[in-house]
């Protein structure tokens, strides 16, 4: 009798972390699909789209380069049953547990690559860099975290663009503290950002941009659509049925992150309905603790497992604003300063990319441009 299977779906922040800690134990004979041929350490594209540096250096890592995920199968899951995956390209991969940490598409790719491989992902943040490097005007829908890291990164640019940031709601940050949306308008407004609060964007069939049904006057150079995410969750709901699914196509789990009716298929990261920010170093321990309660299950059948509590236990999100500001939010008590932008630094340099996953952080990866 073989080594236990498990199946990963998706290379995210969840998937990566899972199929590292079980792979590296020996115990457990891992697959790792993704229809990407890379990892994107993507909650740092803000700074990477105008830091040449930081895009070519510490955003893209292909899977190869990794030391030990398992076998990495590059595909889309396009059906998941109780035993076995469906893939795009013909495969059949039958497993004993499987984890759905298949993530989510933003909006806006620049944000979150979708292209199959490093080498366009690559390419496509070099383009976007030049063109913001030589826009005029810059526009930002969407007020939340990936929105708000934006515009404070624009407005450090050497270029001096007129940056606008336009929110539907009226705040931004708007589920976060009070204290904390004044000062990041504040922050923004004495930067010279624009800031539109109780405004959509939107944008007609002739590529008109408009804001609560008014053409803007001038029309932007770059728009950038930081308006949320939708979950990659189709394959589950073919396979799995609706009833494991939410109204928001999110996976419906237990509180060990078992999909509920699934006992061996854990939903992990942006793809479960855990009431969470849907954060990267939440996803990350999402995944560490799959991996503990796998090990057990495979000891054990009946083995007790561990919990999860929704953010790890404390509450906190942090919010980089440009190279040197930042908020850091932990059960509701707002600091500001270094600290958000150095937790940043810490966990991009090694944290969450080198000790942890085996990656060679700083170097490029082994492609060419």
């Amino acid at each position: 009798m073989g080594m236990p299977k498990v199946l990963v779906c998706g290379g995210g922040f969840a998937g990566v972390e899972a199929a590292y800690k079980l792979a590296r134990t020996g115990k457990v004979e891992v697959t790792l699909v993704d229809p990407k041929d890379y990892f994107e350490l993507n909650f740092i594209t803000p700074r990477a789209i105008v830091d040449r540096d930081v895009a070519q250096n510490y955003v893209v890592y292909k899977f190869e380069d990794m030391d030990n995920i398992g076998r990495f199968v590059q595909a889309k899951v396009v059906e998941l049953t109780d035993d076995s995956a469906t893939l795009s390209n013909g495969e059949t991969i039958s497993f004993d547990y499987a984890i759905i940490a298949s993530g989510s598409t933003y909006a806006d790719p620049i944000f979150k690559g979708i292209v199959p491989s490093a080498e366009e992902r690559l390419k496509e943040l070099e383009a976007k860099y030049t063109a913001i490097r030589e826009a005029k005007t810059l526009v930002i829908a969407g007020g939340h975290y990936v929105g708000c890291e934006t515009a404070a990164e624009f407005s450090e640019l050497p270029t001096k663009p007129k940056v606008t940031i336009v929110q539907s709601h009226c705040a931004l940050m708007d589920a976060s503290p009070a204290k904390t949306q004044q000062y990041v308008k504040d922050f923004m407004e004495k930067r010279g950002v624009e800031v539109l609060l109780d405004h959509r964007m939107d944008i007609d069939e002739n590529g008109v941009y408009s804001h609560n049904g008014k053409a803007l006057d001038p029309q932007p150079d770059l728009v950038f659509w930081a308006t949320g995410f939708k979950t990659n969750n189709d394959y589950v709901r073919k396979g799995l049925g609706d009833d494991v699914m939410n109204k928001a196509n999110a996976v419906m789990v237990d509180e060990f992150l078992r999909v509920k009716g699934h006992p061996k298929i854990f939903a992990l990261g942006d793809a479960n309905d855990v009431a969470e920010y849907k954060l990267a170093y939440l996803a990350y321990q999402h995944g560490d603790l799959t991996c503990r309660n796998i090990l057990r299950l495979i000891a054990d059948p009946n083995g007790a497992l561990t919990a999860w509590k929704p953010f790890g236990g404390f509450p906190m999100f942090y919010l980089t604003l440009g190279k040197k500001k930042g908020v850091l939010v932990a059960k509701e008590t707002k600091h500001i300063g270094w600290v958000p932008t150095s937790i940043l630094g810490m966990i991009a340099k090694s944290k969450m990319t080198g000790k942890a996953l085996g990656i060679k952080v700083g170097v490029p990866p082994s492609v060419s441009t």
